[in-house]
């Protein structure tokens, strides 16, 4: 038996990003019948074949409340909990069907959608619509899909990437330099987060269904104990180390942002910082940790910004989560990186000890603009 696919256009501002390796299912109404009921009885081993062909299998009707207690907050951490229940009920896959050019009865039956590719008006969608509902025939064409839509992967580097190889090497300004790589490596544990709630069948496109509520950007308050609140995400708190959580106030008192290469002109003023908050007593530890860390030929810098952006990234998701951590335009190496979010939204509950910083930021400019004459 031949596959027989249907290529769909859908529009560009449909919101959510699709996946090559998501393959969802998608059918006219949602309610539950017996094609439900043969995915929900089969839907382990379902899963298990997708997954040995490097797939997900996005299953609606398998998103019940515990899963969504852990989807929901992350992709929408500023929901109330009556939100979220309301929001449930309306689960559906309309987002697709709204954004899709085709007939009216084009999703008249049951089948699988999977992305293929885009250009600069459509996103492309291959459809296959299942052709026998039985028990033993559905199943025979899931596994056939499965195995016809394996993905490869190369472990061939391109040739751009043993350019950026090799200009690394070369590089000077090393901590400058490997900000976008060793930055944007996040903890395996986190990695498995992201990737649980596709496997799990909580598709974006299904979440993104539920909520016409405009996204929320929570306010930062560090508290007098330096604690780190999200308080419009329901008292959120982003935990860090002491060290990583002093270059994380580093980078907030400083809106301009900063250059690697320059860190050691704001080495006091981290020393000052990470005094209050670490717990060691050895001074020589304390300084050795701070000269560490501003050493623009050491990577230490890029690790420490590495474990901030794991700690939003483990509490919600990468679009929200960007405002708060450092980043940087990937080509401008020797551009400043910065938090992006709006100072407006940054409350220091310990003012006295925020006034107590700005010596340094005085000197820093004052030291700046006599190297300018």
């Amino acid at each position: 038996m031949d596959l027989k696919f249907s290529t769909i256009r859908v529009g560009l501002d449909i919101p959510f990003e699709p996946s090559q390796s998501e393959v969802i299912f998608i059918k006219e109404k949602y309610d539950r019948d017996a094609t439900d009921e043969i995915i929900i009885k089969n839907l382990k081993s379902i899963k298990k074949t997708f997954r040995k062909n490097h797939l997900v299998f996005s299953f609606l009707p398998n998103i019940n409340g515990v899963l969504l207690k852990y989807a929901l907050p992350y992709h929408f951490p500023y929901l109330s909990k009556e939100e979220a229940e309301a929001g449930f009920r309306k689960l559906n896959y309309d987002v697709i069907k709204r954004y899709a050019k085709v007939k009216e009865k084009f999703f008249s039956g049951c089948g699988l959608l999977r992305y293929s590719h885009s250009n600069e008006r459509w996103h492309y969608f291959d459809y296959y619509n299942f052709e026998c509902l039985s028990e033993k025939g559905l199943l025979k064409e899931i596994n056939k899909y499965a195995l016809a839509h394996c993905i490869h992967y190369s472990s061939i580097p391109s040739l751009s990437g043993l350019m950026m190889a090799e200009l690394k090497k070369a590089s000077k300004e090393y901590a400058d330099f490997n900000f976008n790589d060793d930055g944007t490596r996040v903890a395996n544990e986190i990695i498995n987060k992201l990737d649980s709630l596709r496997s799990w069948g909580i598709s974006e496109a299904a979440l993104r269904t539920l909520f016409e509520k405009p996204v929320v950007i929570s306010r930062i308050v560090i508290t007098q104990d330096f604690r780190i609140i999200l308080p419009d995400y329901d008292d959120m708190e982003i935990k860090m180390t002491p060290l990583v959580k002093a270059v994380y106030i580093l980078f907030l008192i400083h809106p301009e942002g900063l250059i690697f290469k320059e860190l050691p002109n704001h080495r006091n003023e981290l020393l000052e910082i990470y005094k209050a908050l670490t717990n060691r007593e050895d001074y020589d530890v304390i300084m050795q940790s701070v000269m560490d860390v501003t050493d623009p030929n050491s990577n230490s810098i890029n690790e420490k910004c590495s474990r901030i952006k794991e700690a939003f990234l483990s509490k919600f998701c990468h679009s929200q989560s960007e405002l708060y951590y450092v980043t940087s335009k990937r080509c401008d190496y020797n551009k400043p990186k910065m938090i992006a979010i709006d100072r407006a939204l940054v409350h220091f509950e310990d003012q006295n000890f925020l006034q107590g910083l700005q010596k340094y930021r005085h000197a820093y400019i004052k030291s700046t603009f006599a190297n300018l004459i």
